[in-house]
């Protein structure tokens, strides 16, 4: 379950996709883009800008626990937003007890996760499964509205792809070309 879309109006953002678990690397460069680093360990833009993370959030790297946790607490903050990837979506599911292959890539996410306590994992599951499940699958730049994406919106982000006359379809249907594109 998900949101579908949100618009986003004119607000100003900087849009990073794919950070798979490289945490240090997130925080380099949003120190080129302007961010300024916070007492409470998150980052704030001088210009109010928002942070638009386009999925893919963790697997590969060495840091998908901290890079979630990062960016839970910036959208908790309402600093930042998190369009739904296909990694977060397959950790969502492994997170709910869904039968699903584990590849070497979530593998190394999955090996975080059973490097923390018991109490530190299960409440870090707990908030990337409410996180993931929160983000949208497009978000409109220019748009207040997420139904009027084809006639208003001045930039359209997602995942993989998009295409506006399919946004109104199933749920499933959405999700998947929202997260793997045309198949």
């Amino acid at each position: 379950a998900g949101v579908k879309g949100v618009g986003l109006g004119a607000k100003r953002c900087d849009i990073v996709g794919d950070v798979h678990g490289c945490h240090d690397e997130l925080l380099a460069l949003l120190d080129k883009l302007g961010w300024v680093a916070t007492d409470d360990g998150l980052h704030h833009h001088p210009e109010d800008r928002l942070l638009v993370f386009v999925g893919d959030l963790v697997d590969r790297g060495p840091a998908s626990v901290k890079v979630l946790e990062y960016a839970n607490a910036m959208i908790e903050e309402g600093r930042a937003i998190l369009v739904r990837g296909n990694h977060d979506d397959k950790l969502r599911r492994y997170l709910l007890g869904n039968k699903i292959k584990v590849d070497h890539h979530l593998q190394t996410t999955i090996d975080e996760l059973d490097a923390l306590d018991a109490d530190t994992r299960a409440a870090v599951g707990e908030r990337a499964i409410a996180m993931i499940e929160r983000s949208p699958y497009w978000a409109l730049l220019g748009s207040t509205s997420e139904d009027r994406a084809d006639t208003e919106a001045e930039l359209v982000v997602a995942h993989a792809a998009f295409k506006p006359s399919l946004m109104q379809s199933k749920e499933d249907k959405v999700r998947w070309f929202c997260l793997y594109g045309p198949s």
